[in-house]
Formats: structure tokens, sequence, C-alpha cells
């Protein structure tokens, strides 16, 4: 059927429309040749158009090779404890099971399972997961264990995006920005016209080229903001560069049909793309959304809480690791690139006003550099006693525009003192 340009391009625009009128989707990882076991990697989570096959169906289950019958798995993960079901669809051959329930059971690497038959002197079967990524010291020596940390947070983060219970829509666009970052595609624009359904928003092809990006991510980002709705991709990834050309934006990271997202370090070299962490905004009150309009060069225009820095002295130390000095009022930071920084006086960087107020040179010899508090993020599980707030470290490059340089996070402790900052404008792109 794709021998037709026209007809792609009206599937491309169609596609998650269609998907939303399925029953039922049924996922085969390893594709329709042949069935693969729990124990064996796929691909399947990393291609891009296999994002809106899931979140649009209303139920969406995963077949693969399993011969211990039906029964109950269970996994662990960070002290909680997670139950599912596997039906066995041919026996000594395959099983189902619901979507959800498996990218829980892959999260940790491993899951316990007892099969309905079983007697209750024996021990569950301890089955490695490794679908949609294997935990390496698996590989390597064989060594399972059910009690987990979360090694896979791209796994995490699809189990959010599928979620019908999650209490905002900025909940779970921000999981939908997080899974496309770390998945690929023939054509770099695919990256975006295989989300734009599922955020709301419809593209025409024709008006991109395959390897337009950055100019479908821009037009995708502008058609948000116009509908009201908030800037949901801030912070989906703070440990790696700002995308020089769309700083709000991580880097983004070259794509091919069969392999994985890969992005350039700044000292040379590339590095496959994968979350650093599981999280999602969680809107309590204190920190709205963040709202705005964006132009057609991707700058950003906004309100915020947001306080002044400026670049520590060398000498400025923090306590162990550490990325502040004071998890309740702090007035030192560290941002997750490194960089050491002086939070100033509140009432110091209030006036954005360049008409009215001192030129960015009169307070110190350096642009100036503000932390833009983004809001409040959960972890998974949902944990509220860790450092839950983030902020985006952002510098101006010229006059009244400034760029994300990177980010900071805060205790949650400091929930008060964030809510109290000033609310100021800016616009932030760029910078090249």
């Amino acid at each position: 059927m794709q021998t037709s340009k026209q007809d792609k391009q009206w599937q491309i625009r169609e596609m998650y429309r269609m998907y939303t009128f399925a029953i039922v989707c049924i996922v085969v990882p390893s594709g329709l040749r042949f069935l693969v076991s729990f124990a064996e990697e796929t691909q399947w989570i990393h291609r891009a158009w296999t994002l809106q096959e899931v979140v649009a169906p209303p139920s969406v289950a995963v077949l693969f090779s399993w011969n211990h019958g039906d029964g109950e798995a269970l996994a662990r993960l960070l002290g909680e404890t997670y139950y599912g079901r596997i039906e066995v669809v041919t026996r000594g051959r395959s099983a189902m099971a619901g979507l959800g329930n498996v990218l829980t059971l892959c999260a940790g690497g491993c899951f316990e399972f007892t099969p309905d038959d079983a007697d209750t002197a024996v021990s569950p079967l301890l089955v490695e997961a490794a679908l949609f990524g294997q935990v390496q010291s698996h590989a390597d020596a064989g060594a399972l264990t059910v009690d987990n940390h979360i090694a896979f947070p791209h796994i995490t983060a699809l189990g959010f995006a599928i979620d019908r219970n999650l209490d905002t829509e900025e909940m779970r666009d921000f999981c939908i920005w997080q899974c496309a970052l770390v998945r690929t595609s023939s054509r770099p624009v695919d990256m975006i016209f295989s989300i734009m359904g599922i955020l709301g928003v419809i593209l025409d092809p024709k008006e991109f080229a395959d390897d337009d990006r950055l100019g479908a991510t821009i037009a995708l980002a502008r058609e948000i903001l116009r509908q009201g709705r908030s800037a949901n991709w801030l912070a989906m990834h703070i440990t790696i560069p700002p995308c020089p050309q769309l700083s709000t934006f991580p880097t983004l990271p070259r794509t091919s049909v069969a392999g994985r997202a890969m992005y350039d370090l700044p000292s040379g070299g590339e590095q496959t793309l994968v979350l650093a962490d599981a999280v999602y905004p969680n809107d309590i009150g204190l920190f709205p959304p963040l709202k705005g309009s964006m132009d057609g060069s991707g700058y950003l225009s906004f309100h915020a809480r947001a306080f002044m820095v400026v670049t520590a002295p060398e000498a400025m130390t923090l306590p162990g690791n550490s990325p502040y000095d004071n998890p309740v009022c702090p007035t030192q930071l560290r941002a997750m690139d490194g960089s050491k920084w002086t939070i100033m006086s509140d009432d110091v960087g209030i006036s954005m006003d360049y008409e009215h107020s001192a030129s960015p040179l009169s307070l110190s010899q350096e642009p100036r550099s503000f932390a833009v508090i983004l809001g409040w993020y959960n972890d998974m599980p949902a944990e509220t006693n860790g450092d839950n707030i983030r902020a985006m470290l952002i510098t101006e490059h010229t006059n009244g525009l400034y760029h994300v340089r990177s980010y900071f996070v805060l205790s949650h402790e400091a929930i008060q003192w964030a809510s109290t900052r000033t609310v100021q404008h800016f616009c932030v792109g760029g910078p090249e």
C-alpha cells in the first residue's frame, strides 16, 4: 500500500485514529514469523510506530512463547509487590498477558511464576524477563533475584503512558515524550509523526522533509501550546545535553530503522540514549503546569517562578554528592552537568524589564542565569520524600533571550521555599 506517497501521507495522519477503533491490540514483540520467550530481548519497545499501537486501543495484550501453563506472576520493585496473570493460548507453546502486567514484570528483569496446578510445597519458578531489555548481570552471570530496582526506566515510562488511571493529561503526555525520545525509525521526522496523534495534534506530512525532525518538533510543540496545554516535554531527560537549536528539548538523537537511539557526547564519540529515571510530573497545586507560546524558531515564552543564580567560586563544596547545600532553604546548587551555582537574593532578579533594569553584566561579569522551577516530579513508586522538585537552568545569550544549560533537582523539603519564588517572564530557545 505504501508505494503511493499520497496514500502513505494519509495513513500517517489517520493511523492513531484507526487504532482507537480496535477492541484489543495484540503485541508480538518478535514479529509475526516466530514467538520469543520472556528471556529473549527484542527491539519492539525501541521502534517509533509501536507506541501509538499500544496507547490508542482500550486493551492491549502481549503474545509470547511459553510452556509453563496458566498461573500467577509476581514481581517486586523497590519494596512494592505486583501481581499479574499469564493465560495459555496454545498449551506447551504460547501464552498471553496484559501489556501493563508484562511491562511491570520486565521492569526489574525477572519475576516469580506459580502455575495454577502447582503443589503448594513447590517453590515458584524464577523467570528472566528480558523482552524489552536485558539486565547485563543476568546475561553475564545468570544470577536472578526477584527483589529488584527499576532496571529499565523506559519500560516504566511506557507503563505510565498506557495507564488510564493517571490523574492528569500532563502526566501521560510527559511519559509519551520520554518513550518517544528513546525510540527509532528510518526517517527522523517519523519520531514526531508517530506521536502527534497521541498528543492530540495532526500535522501535514507534506510540509516536512524526511530528516526535518527539528521542524516537526517545533510545529508539534507550537500546536500543543496553541491549544492551551502545557509544555509537557520540559525536563523529560535532565542528564543529557539540551538540543543546541531547541534547548527546551534534550538533544534529538540519531535514529535508524534497526538500531537504538544514539546521541553525540560533548567530549566526542557517541552513546546510546537511555532514560535516567522513572518519573512523571505531579501538579500538587503549588506548581501548575507551565504554559505559554512558541514562535517559529522554537523560542518558548512563558511565566514561571524562578530565582537568579551566578557561577559559584571554584572552592565551593557541597556535602557528599548532594545537589544542594540545604534541603529546606538552599543557597548553593550543583546542576546535572556538574556546574556549581550560588543563589542570589530573590529581589536581585525580580525585574525582567530591560528598559528599566540594570545591564546583565552590572551584577557580575557573566550573562544572567536563572533557575526556573518546573514543578514536582514523582518517582516510581510515587515517592514524596526525595529530590522531587526540578528546575531548569537558563542563561541569557542575547538581550532578553535565554537557552537551557542544564537542570537542578531540589529536595521535597524545599517546597515551601520554592513556592514563594517570584513569578517572572522568560523567552527560552536556541541558542544556535
